[in-house]
């Protein structure tokens, strides 16, 4: 399809820019990175039924222009095309422009970038689309110049008064083509029995790069997701070719300059296959994703690197990414000074002034040089592989000697924004690091989390999905019930709150009154409430989160085991039929499916641990990595089906349980594991 709509587009090729500076009809926006724009010459419009309507009177051609706050990129194109006269006549008098949030409206960034996915081999953010005056995709491009930008504006343009007939072709084949769902056929696909699942896998590990980590190609971006799946895996086939393929790419992560060695936290994506030069932009879904990966590594590995970046990152959430009030903001810029990377980077001199006699032994682990080994004489701090001799006290000495400097320096802009799902995310990382490393702050800092953003972002019937200055604004998408159910059904197997699951069940109650699904039970991702976009898509595949559906789908199944509910069971199953078929195809774009696949293959442990001490039995059965359990417990009432008849008064008991059956009851932690690995 891409290779024929190429052709077909081939005589409309040309590339793009970003950037512009007077008033538009963005000052009243929500939205920081529109505000952004609110000055530039171009007459730029937010996403909405006045820009829409205007394109259709006037017969014009809409430029809708994608982007979010901390895109490096997104800046450089507002400077040199957004802020530039030049551009601006051209756009002004032609096209009626539209300005995005990607992060406020994933709903429109997801169609938009599926429609460039079609048209181009070229995506990511800014993404530039140019359509038809009703919102139909005909072009579609990331970055380009203000050269380049004006060259595709007119050709555009002009074509289109000539040969209207022409476009407007390219759009309903775009249409078309997105419309196409995943339709279920009656089975559940081959890709549920073990052995298509090991050939999957081992497809799967062919796109890894073996000297890097992560996957080939030019630019690393972390996909925190791919490889918590692939854990989940290892510990079913305990593969160790898996386990090694995992760790050479967090070993190479959180050595090279996509880790803040000083701060903690990590950039969105590194321009270079070995991690070491980043785009600077510290995005909340990678950071806490990230947590919960290395968390769950450290279960497996117990090494202690790990367990330091599960730390660091943590501090950096909680001193840097935090509102006032206690949620999480979505990012922080790439650029500080009008510059990207001014605040991360270092030229040797300023290194050789602040650790002074300690320069020598810190440059035999970070290699700076003079010239520096990054852009315009500046040095990224990256380890080196090898990195023997090394006197660790020093070490920690000189960086915390330029930590206190670069404190003083102005610190990257944030972006305010509270995401529902993105907060979300990041009370499942808090809640398993803590379950790994027993921090209880972490897990207080949790549930303070959620029972804040249930305030902020919950309305009679619905959810909102972002919250700013004392208001919450947008209907919320699929992910954020998918992400939130499953914090609220994490913070269950934590606190054994029954709470958890009554907030659970009226989410997903919420959603089905919010959402249109297929017969297979997979939703759409925006809700039934919003206007009408140009074509209607279910996503399965995951983005730099996991898949809505696919973590939905895992919700269904986890209530169906607490609450004994074999209508939730059916959703489950229903749900994974069609997406099981996406995951033989393309296996490491559909990873969050993994877990439910196998899961059907081989169905999890229902665990039940009654008693008072079933908090501190629980901590104990958490030293081990057991994506095969799903934890139910109580410390006096039997509150869960499960836990009926299993109280002994005085006592802490273990219940191995599958399918209805359960194992011999036991107080000994080690006689329950023996009992789960059999």
């Amino acid at each position: 399809m891409r290779h024929h709509l190429f052709i077909i587009y081939l005589t409309f090729l040309c590339t793009i820019t970003i950037n512009g500076q007077n008033s538009n009809h963005l000052k009243n926006s929500t939205s920081p990175y529109l505000l952004a724009h609110k000055n530039n010459p171009v007459d730029w419009y937010p996403w909405g039924n006045k820009a829409l309507e205007k394109a259709k009177k006037e017969n014009k051609l809409i430029v809708i222009s994608i982007g979010y706050s901390a895109c490096h990129w997104c800046h450089v194109m507002e400077k040199e095309s957004f802020s530039s006269e030049e551009v601006a006549q051209e756009m002004n008098a032609n096209f009626v422009s539209i300005k995005v949030d990607r992060e406020e409206r994933q709903d429109i960034d997801n169609i938009y970038m599926e429609a460039c996915r079609l048209l181009s081999e070229d995506c990511g953010w800014p993404l530039n689309i140019i359509a038809l005056p009703d919102g139909k995709p005909i072009y579609a491009t990331t970055y380009q110049n203000k050269n380049n930008w004006i060259k595709i504006l007119k050709f555009a343009s002009e074509n289109y008064q000539l040969n209207p007939n022409g476009f407007e072709n390219q759009g309903a084949l775009i249409q078309n083509e997105l419309a196409k769902q995943s339709s279920p056929n009656g089975e559940i696909a081959s890709a549920t029995s073990k052995n298509v699942v090991s050939i999957g896998i081992k497809q799967w590990l062919e796109d890894f790069d073996p000297i890097n980590g992560g996957y080939k190609g030019t630019e690393k971006f972390p996909l925190p997701q791919s490889f918590n799946s692939l854990l989940d895996y290892y510990y079913y086939a305990k593969d160790s070719n898996v386990l090694n393929k995992v760790t050479l790419t967090l070993n190479a992560m959180m050595n090279g300059g996509i880790y803040d060695h000083l701060e903690g936290g990590f950039s969105r994506y590194s321009t270079d296959p070995e991690w070491r030069f980043p785009h600077f932009e510290k995005m909340l879904y990678d950071n806490a994703q990230l947590v919960h990966l290395y968390s769950k590594a450290y279960q497996i590995t117990k090494d202690e690197r790990y367990k330091k970046v599960v730390y660091q990152t943590i501090d950096f959430l909680l001193n840097q990414m935090t509102t006032e009030e206690g949620l999480f903001i979505s990012s922080l810029n790439a650029d500080s000074e009008e510059e990207e990377g001014t605040y991360y980077t270092w030229t040797y001199d300023e290194l050789q002034k602040v650790l002074g006699a300690d320069f020598t032994n810190f440059n035999k682990v970070f290699a700076v040089t003079k010239n520096g080994n990054w852009n315009d004489g500046k040095n990224i701090l990256y380890l080196e592989k090898d990195v023997g001799g090394l006197d660790e006290k020093r070490l920690q000495e000189s960086l915390e000697k330029l930590r206190t400097y670069r404190s003083e320096r102005k610190s990257p802009t944030r972006d305010e924004k509270v995401l529902t799902d993105w907060n979300a995310l990041t009370i499942s990382a808090l809640v398993k690091a803590y379950r790994v490393f027993n921090e209880k702050e972490w897990l207080r800092i949790a549930i303070q989390t959620t029972e804040l953003l249930q305030k902020r972002v919950y309305e009679t019937n619905s959810l909102k999905h972002s919250y700013l200055n004392g208001k919450a604004t947008i209907d919320g998408f699929l992910n954020d019930y998918s992400f939130l159910a499953a914090a609220y059904l994490d913070l269950y197997e934590a606190t054994f709150n029954i709470k958890w699951i009554d907030a659970t069940q009226k989410l997903i109650h919420l959603y089905t009154l919010n959402f249109e699904r297929d017969p297979s039970q997979l939703s759409y991702f925006k809700p039934k409430t919003t206007e009408a976009l140009f074509a209607k898509k279910i996503f399965l595949r995951d983005d730099v989160v996991p898949s809505g559906n696919a973590v939905m789908c895992t919700n269904y199944y986890r209530l169906g085991i607490y609450l004994d509910r074999a209508d939730y069971k059916e959703v489950y199953k229903n749900m994974l039929t069609p997406a099981s078929n996406d995951f033989t195809k393309n296996h490491r774009f559909y990873a969050s499916w993994l877990k439910p696949i196998l899961w059907h293959i081989t169905p999890p442990y229902q665990v039940a641990i009654t008693g008072d001490q079933s908090i501190t039995t629980r901590t104990l059965l958490d030293n081990q990595f057991l994506p095969n359990v799903i934890l139910t417990g109580s410390t006096a009432d039997e509150n869960l089906p499960i836990l009926k008849g299993k109280l002994s008064p005085g006592h802490t008991v273990i219940y191995v349980c599958k399918d209805g059956y359960c194992k011999l009851p036991t107080s000994n932690v080690d006689v329950a594991l023996n009992q789960i690995s059999n």
